[in-house]
Parts: structure tokens; sequence; C-alpha cells
């Protein structure tokens, strides 16, 4: 996957998800492009080295497609509403971020354009040369059955013996070579791609609320478990150091833990009747 690194710090894609994945060759080399649904969210996994992005926030933005890799990269932008929404999700350890990305609505002249994903983070090292990654090629189609049109349409294309086109920023394009499977699989793909991807995130929000509910819902310490565990404590040490403990226990008391102790120790001698235990008193 994608890499940017520089003086033992790096960033980088771990993967990158989407409905449907076809190919298309540019150039001579075979290149993935991600088909995405609009306003629907897909997620990147992307990992640092050297670098906490609790520390240092990680920056998205929506950007075109490009052929040479040396090539300046221009962002996507001119538009009344913001196109790119994210969310990232960093892990405890700062190194790891699950993000959440969702392109809203684009212009008719986008239509069949190809578009990228640039994830950027401050490079400790450098101010003046932050550390970006790339995604993969982007293709948003306005629905979900676009994706399945798309598809077919290729196919037909293939059929007919017409070679792939090669991109161009705002040009409309023929769909790339190699869908995964037939009309209806795809229909299938989608459907099953969109329901996994909210199971995730309901089952993770489900998680975070057990967590805070558990946090919130500490069972309260009654007194016959207060006494469980200094029971438990005594018999565990041995007959030196529970003399020594004792000791220890009454001289670092205060006065108000002496008496309680006293009323403790009568009281529970009265209820249980222990005879051995008159010979035991603190004062």
């Amino acid at each position: 996957m994608p890499k940017n690194s520089s003086q033992n710090v790096s960033l980088e894609i771990d993967s990158q998800e989407s409905i449907i994945i076809d190919k298309f060759t540019r150039n001579g080399v075979e290149k993935e492009l991600h088909i995405v649904a609009k306003v629907i969210p897909f997620i990147v996994h992307v990992s640092t080295k050297g670098i906490s992005l609790h520390e240092h926030p990680l920056g998205v933005k929506l950007i075109y497609d490009y052929d040479n890799e040396n090539e300046a990269h221009k962002e996507v932008g001119g538009h009344k509403m913001k196109l790119l929404e994210y969310i990232a999700h960093v892990a405890s350890e700062g190194n790891k971020a699950k993000v959440e990305i969702k392109i809203n609505a684009l212009s008719s002249q986008h239509e069949g354009t190809y578009f990228r994903v640039a994830f950027s983070v401050a490079n400790p090292h450098n101010s003046s040369q932050p550390l970006q990654v790339i995604s993969q090629p982007i293709k948003v189609v306005s629905k979900k059955t676009r994706a399945s049109k798309s598809g077919e349409k290729m196919e037909k294309s293939r059929n007919s013996g017409e070679g792939p086109t090669s991109p161009q920023r705002g040009e409309q394009l023929s769909p790339p070579q190699q869908v995964v499977g037939n009309k209806r699989d795809r229909g299938s793909l989608e459907i099953i791609a969109e329901t996994l991807l909210r199971l995730e995130r309901s089952q993770e929000d489900q998680a975070k609320l057990m967590d805070h509910l558990l946090q919130q819902r500490q069972p309260p310490t009654t007194f016959e478990s207060a006494c469980k565990n200094f029971f438990d404590s005594y018999y565990s040490l041995d007959e030196e150091e529970r003399s020594r403990k004792m000791r220890r226990m009454i001289q670092n008391g205060t006065e108000r833990d002496i008496m309680a102790m006293n009323s403790f120790m009568r009281t529970y001698v009265d209820e249980i009747g222990y005879a051995e235990a008159d010979s035991f008193d603190l004062e």
C-alpha cells in the first residue's frame, strides 16, 4: 500500500475499502479503481511510525486523480458545500486510525472523473515538509445501482473490442475494465458491503455504549463485601505478619478508627458469641 517516510517516521495506508474494486490500465500499468457511492461512508485504514495521531491530527482532502506521480496534486474545490467529510477513529496507541470518509454531491462536470484521497500529518522533524500519502483512484457514483450499470457498459465495450481510455480531469470516461462478477453479483455485493459496514459501525457504537455503562455503573461497596475483603486479606497473612499489620493499623489509625474498631469487635462478639474473643480488647 502507499507509504511516505522520512527520518524514521512514516505515514502509510494499510487498506482501502469500497463497494467494488475494478481494474484499468494506464500507460501500460494496471491499476485498481475503487468505486464508492455518494454520501455513503467508506473506510481507509492508515498507520504511522514515530508519530502519534493524538498529538499530530490527520489531515484529509479530496484531490483529482493524476497520471504522473511527480505531478502536482490539485484539490477538488469550487463548491458551496463541503465535498469531503471524515471522522478519524484513532487507536489508543496513536499509531493507527480507521478513517470514515464520505463524499457529498459533486457537480455534473465531475461525472466520470476519478479522484483520490490525500492524507497528511505534520512531520515532527521538519515542520515545512509534512508527510503525505495518497489513496488508490476512486470513482464516485450517484447511487449504488450506478456501479452495476457502469460494469454493464464496460462489459459491452469490452465485447465490442474497444480498448480502455485513460481518464483525464473533468473528462467523460468509459468505465474501467475487469469488473468483478456479473450484474446480479455486483448488485448483491453492493448490498452486502453496505450492510456489513452499517453492522460494523453499529457494533462499535454498542461496544462503546456498553463500556461507558459499565464504567458509570460500578457496583457499590457494601458493608458485607468490605468485611469479607478484610477477612480474606487477614487470613492470607501468616501469624507474624498479622500481628505486625494490626499493630501498624492501630498506631496509624485515628481516634475515630479506634472507636469504630472497638465498637465493631463488641458487636461481633455479641452477635456471633465467640467466647474466646472476650480477651481481645483494643483499649
